[in-house]
């Protein structure tokens, strides 16, 4: 995620994107840790088994996000090539 984060970071040119882009990932942040407390709430720490079901929530959560910025650092190399 971090690479996409700042491959994305170093595409925008304009400081106001870039403003922009930082603001989205730390609203991104609350909104993951959030969501970790919440799996850490639904799936009790003591069973061995959530153990596993927890970190694949969280994965999801990460994955879904660097996917994401993938898809946006694509984006901005597709329109270089198309100007």
């Amino acid at each position: 995620m971090n690479k996409y984060y700042k491959l994305l970071m170093a595409a925008l040119v304009d400081k106001g994107e870039k403003d922009k882009l930082q603001e989205s990932q730390r609203a991104w942040i609350k909104f993951r840790d959030a969501e970790f407390e919440i799996i850490n709430i639904l799936y009790p720490q003591d069973y061995t088994l959530y153990i596993n079901i927890r970190a694949a929530d969280k994965m999801s959560i990460v994955k879904e996000r660097a996917l994401q910025l993938k898809h946006y650092v694509e984006i901005q190399e597709n329109e270089l090539k198309n100007n």
